[in-house]
């Protein structure tokens, strides 16, 4: 649903063995890596955290490199000629946030696409009224740093440049594209007008590091 081949900027010819990242453990269908072991990309994964399906065949197939870091760490790869962070940064922690962009910034030479689940990752935004629920030692098991919709458009364009912003919607659970920015600043979204603290996830499409 929220996949684009857009961050692949590159035909099949011109592929002579460039490096893909995931920063973040890759998506179920890991429909990226995939694309991007099929278009000929070495294939790297940065996580802090191991998850079962790290030993799964398919992933092993999939993916050349996983490091069990976080992505400021020092690592010895080559920069990502594409990348992608998706559902990575919410768990961030808050105070770690600019240092851990900063990070992707070192680690990139070519464009990639961030996105970010506002959500607290049930369909609804009780993180938002409950923070201490998710932040800290959360009762919940599922750290999220809490930062709303105008403060990642900022954080994002400290650092990146980037084509344009999806927006997907999340009312009463279910998901639906935002498609119209409204001059009194709310959003339309299936036909209903909806305000910026209803967006689900947001997605930056074609970032590059700003010069």
């Amino acid at each position: 649903m929220l996949h684009q081949w857009g961050v692949f900027g590159f035909s099949n010819t011109e592929l002579i063995m460039k490096t893909y990242i995931e920063f973040g453990a890759p998506e179920p269908d890991m429909s990226y890596v995939k694309f991007a072991k099929k278009s000929g990309y070495k294939t790297i994964v940065i996580d802090f955290q191991e998850y079962d399906f790290m030993d799964e065949e398919y992933y092993k197939l999939l993916v050349d490199e996983t490091y069990l870091n976080y992505w400021s760490d020092p690592l010895d790869i080559p920069l990502a000629d594409s990348w992608v962070c998706f559902s990575s940064l919410e768990h961030t922690p808050y105070s770690d946030v600019h240092k851990e962009v900063e990070a992707i910034v070192s680690k990139v030479s070519g464009p990639g696409e961030i996105g970010i689940d506002l959500t607290d990752h049930s369909g609804g935004f009780t993180h938002i009224e409950f923070p201490e629920n998710f932040q800290g030692y959360p009762s919940t098991g599922l750290y999220l740093n809490g930062i709303n919709y105008r403060q990642w458009i900022d954080i994002i364009s400290e650092y990146f440049t980037f084509d344009r912003i999806d927006e997907m919607a999340c009312i009463e659970g279910k998901w639906s594209p935002v498609e119209k920015k409204n001059e009194d600043g709310t959003l339309t979204s299936g036909k209903r007008n909806i305000s910026k603290d209803q967006v689900g996830h947001i997605n930056f499409k074609n970032c590059e590091v700003k010069e």
